[in-house]
């Protein structure tokens, strides 16, 4: 009897052995279907949630697929078909389970690093979904300091979360809400990223005034990018001149747009830049719309030409292209274009450095430098003369004249006066001189005009930490009493109440025994590098500072980012996505890395002790 049980019992080992082993196998193939269609952003259901029907959707068609090659899978679905199990981990709401699960694990592992760090900003951002839903990204921004290792600046992603009301009362509770829901510190926040609108930015009801009421400590910093869009807005709406070049350059892409065998005129003659429309938001990004007219102008020009003379086309579109061709061959618009395409080149540059994660205040505000003193060397004789003489260049392609006395403009109608006294004195200008005061001088003074006003108070900021740029340098750069002061701004910036961050008298020896450490020209996160290898008792302060400055947001980037996976996911045939399944979806796509680093064997571990009531084994 005792050798028949124990046979029993080694065999029932065997088949629930074999079972767990089976089950195993099949989570952690669903579990990696799961996450491939997540990291993808594609679509798991269809019109119908069964096996080898048509329109199943991808998550069903996938594990199709998989059984035709893994056994395992193959086993699993003969199971579910022949009905022998009824436990299938393929319905609608297992797949909601799995999306749930595994965004909960990126968001564990990001809370985690979070508070390890202590430090962070806060990045926001809103647009409106495909069902007119009111959509605020939350990004939160942090520097890892691990023992020995090099220092990281990441921001991460945390979720979407719909706004009912977009004024900065209504974002402000939807923000701390979110916070305290995922238990980070509104006291540990050093800084907040949010765009130029009046609801964020707002000096007495904007989120970041109310953010600074509750936390003097959390300095906003607009966003760069948005702040450099602006600049060029206020250029662009700055004189007629400039109106009419960018209204040109459109009607240019709507001429040939407006028909495929117009477009296929284009392409005829235009053989490797394209005509392409002027973007209504990212002012910077206009370059692209003036590079064919920059540097392949010859070929738009015959294009344009053959769409006035053609018969083939219709009254209307050859009026439209004589007309444009008449504005091709203005040496004004020739010089408007050559213009501009400097002005955006740089700052395009400048814009695309700025969206880095790893950008800090010391180069963002030397790249805002740089575009400065850009524009001022541009604003001369010498940059005007340059300007011309690349203008003539063009005009030479497409055998205009090269001269701004042939351009006649319209003049107001001559009223006869009866007395003298009457007479209205005109200012008189030659061609040259009209261009350089009514359009050249205009778009650069206002640009140098706005560039101060719209970085004025990142610049203040950064006045603040400008002393740890170059600790190196300190000795050389910066006596007792200036450092000691700027060491003392420091720790008033940084205090709420009797809440300090660093202490200044113990700052400033710090930074006097570590400014002979370094080696010379050290950045900020070279310093902080140093001290993170077994050196953060040495330098408290100087540690805390630097995780500070690094801290700081310049830009709004990665919550855009978020946006383009938003528009992918929740699409016209995905308008009904649930909340959360949006923002678990969204958390896959967009924290991939995170999600590839994590062991799936953990994760299978993990999830099956969360599901395991549903396996019977007899």
């Amino acid at each position: 009897y005792l050798q028949n049980f124990w046979k029993r019992h080694i065999q029932s080992c065997r088949l629930i052995n074999a079972e767990i082993k089976h089950w195993d196998q099949i989570l952690k193939r669903l579990l990696c279907a799961t996450r491939f269609l997540g990291v993808q952003g594609l679509p798991f259901r269809g019109t119908k949630d069964v096996l080898f029907e048509p329109n199943n959707g991808n998550f069903l068609k996938l594990i199709e697929h998989i059984a035709q090659f893994d056994d395992p899978m193959a086993e699993h679905v003969r199971r579910i078909t022949s009905k022998e199990t009824h436990v299938h981990y393929l319905s609608k709401n297992v797949q909601n389970e799995f999306i749930s699960f595994l965004a909960g694990k990126v968001q564990n592992n990001i809370l985690e690093q979070l508070h390890e760090a202590t430090y962070y900003s806060i990045i926001l951002d809103c647009t409106p979904d495909i069902s007119n839903t009111e959509q605020m990204t939350l990004v939160v921004r942090f520097v890892t300091c691990k023992a020995n290792e090099d220092i990281l600046i990441k921001e991460h992603f945390l979720g979407f979360v719909p706004v009912a009301s977009p004024s900065g009362e209504g974002m402000t509770e939807i923000l701390l809400h979110e916070l305290e829901a995922r238990r980070i510190p509104l006291k540990n926040m050093r800084g907040q990223g949010y765009d130029n609108g009046s609801a964020m930015k707002g000096k007495h009801v904007g989120v970041q005034r109310r953010i600074l009421d509750l936390n003097p400590r959390a300095f906003y910093v607009p966003c760069g990018n948005h702040s450099l869009n602006l600049v060029i807005n206020d250029a662009a709406m700055s004189c007629k001149i400039a109106a009419d070049c960018f209204a040109t350059v459109q009607d240019l892409y709507n001429l040939f747009s407006g028909s495929p065998v117009r477009w296929g005129t284009l392409l005829k003659h235009v053989s490797t830049l394209t005509l392409k429309p002027l973007s209504s938001t990212r002012w910077e990004s206009r370059i692209e719309a003036l590079l064919p007219l920059r540097f392949h102008i010859e070929e738009v020009y015959d294009a344009v030409y053959e769409a006035s003379h053609d018969q083939k086309f219709d009254g209307l579109c050859r009026s439209r292209a004589g007309a444009l061709l008449k504005r091709l061959q203005s040496f004004t618009f020739l010089c408007s274009i050559v213009t501009w395409h400097e002005i955006l080149h740089k700052i395009n540059i400048v814009s695309k450095q700025l969206q880095k994660v790893s950008i800090d205040l010391q180069n963002s505000m030397a790249l805002i430098k740089s575009v400065k003193s850009f524009l001022k060397r541009m604003r001369s004789e010498e940059g005007l003369n340059s300007i011309i003489t690349d203008a003539k260049e063009l005009a030479e392609k497409i055998d205009a004249t090269a001269d701004f006395e042939n351009e006649q403009e319209a003049r107001p109608r001559k009223v006869s006066r009866q007395f003298s006294y009457e007479c209205k004195d005109e200012a008189v200008h030659s061609g040259k001189e009209s261009f350089k005061v009514n359009f050249f001088f205009v778009v650069l003074d206002t640009a140098i005009s706005s560039l101060k006003e719209r970085f004025q108070l990142m610049d203040n900021h950064s006045g603040s930490f400008k002393f740890l740029y170059d600790i190196s340098s300190l000795g050389k750069c910066w006596n007792e009493k200036e450092l000691k002061y700027a060491c003392q701004r420091l720790e008033t910036v940084l205090t709420d109440g009797e809440d300090h961050d660093v202490n200044a008298g113990d700052l400033y020896t710090e930074l006097q025994l570590l400014a002979d450490m370094l080696p010379p020209g050290s950045l900020p996160a070279d310093a902080l590098s140093f001290i993170n290898h077994g050196s953060e008792d040495v330098f408290p302060n100087v540690y805390t500072a630097l995780r500070i400055l690094l801290t700081l947001p310049i830009s709004v980037a990665s919550g855009e980012r978020s946006f383009s996976k938003l528009k992918l996911i929740k699409n016209y045939l995905r308008s009904t996505l649930s909340q959360e399944r949006l923002s678990g979806l969204s958390t896959l796509a967009i924290e991939n890395s995170l999600l590839d680093d994590m062991d799936t064997d953990s994760l299978v571990h993990e999830f099956s002790k969360l599901k395991f009531i549903k396996i019977f084994i007899y």
